[in-house]
């Protein structure tokens, strides 16, 4: 499908992968979730009279990473801590020093700054969202039996011509996916609030960002406002023909993957096929 069709209702394939912490949900209401923010971004980009019927599949994995899945409340390990203080030397601005006000108890004090640069620059609570997700991040490229489960979990999903959207650490997963050459019929790859940026991610990936992708159009979308894509854009790392970047603005909460589905860069990436 190239744009909207006047006039007759337009099906658009959908497989989603989702980020972190979703093992607390039933899969079913999460499937729901993105189902319906995507069918509204749809419906809100659609021109007058064009209800567009949305084809989507949700790739649930979270249930691999539990019992084991660690958030922020849980003790660190030492492959974590060495994983986020190379973070903490790629973003935190040269020079920048601990607020004398600001402390992070859970955490170990080597992580205090970048924490604390976290939540200056991102706004309260950046900190803790953002190491959690670095951390899932990290045993998903560290860990090569978990990958190949999540990996057969999202192609399981796939059939036939799709498109891929993909938030968090869903990204990372996606992408390794389709550079691996796995999957067919995936015609578009859609990247929303992506840590992908981090050289520190980018060294560990199976797979280079640049590697040939089975999906012959990738769009990478972020808020620049968004903790997990704190590293910025993907522009100056991808050199893939078919690779476009646009930012968007969220919102209060600007990692949330609601947001992202509803917003109208999302729905026209999709519209075209």
């Amino acid at each position: 499908m190239d744009g909207w069709d006047s006039g007759e209702n337009d099906s658009i394939r959908v497989v989603g992968v989702h980020g972190i912490g979703q093992q607390r949900l039933d899969p079913g209401d999460l499937d729901v979730q993105w189902r319906t923010n995507l069918t509204r971004g749809l419906s809100d980009a659609a021109p007058p009279g064009v209800l567009p019927a949305v084809d989507f599949r949700l790739a649930y994995f979270a249930d691999v990473f539990a019992p084991s899945t660690k958030g922020w409340e849980d003790a660190l390990e030492d492959v974590d801590v060495d994983f986020l203080l190379e973070v903490d030397d790629e973003v935190v601005t040269p020079g920048w020093s601990v607020p004398p006000t600001k402390g992070f108890p859970a955490l170990p004090k080597s992580l205090n700054r970048l924490a604390a640069w976290l939540d200056d620059r991102f706004g309260a609570g950046s900190a803790m969202l953002c190491i959690a997700s670095l951390r899932q991040v990290r045993r998903y490229l560290a860990d090569d039996e978990l990958a190949a489960t999540v990996h057969q979990r999202v192609a399981d999903r796939i059939d036939g011509p799709v498109a891929i959207v993909a938030h968090s650490l869903g990204t990372v997963v996606a992408h390794q996916l389709l550079a691996a050459c796995k999957v067919e019929g995936v015609g578009r790859l859609v990247t929303l609030g992506s840590p992908l940026a981090l050289s520190t991610v980018r060294k560990r990936l199976r797979y280079p960002l640049d590697a040939p992708l089975e999906a012959g159009v990738w769009l990478n979308v972020f808020d620049p406002r968004d903790v997990v894509a704190c590293a910025g854009g993907l522009k100056g790392h991808v050199r893939n023909a078919g690779f476009d970047e646009k930012p968007v603005r969220n919102g209060v909460n600007a990692h949330s993957a609601g947001a992202y589905l509803r917003s109208a860069t999302v729905a026209n990436a999709l519209r075209q096929g």
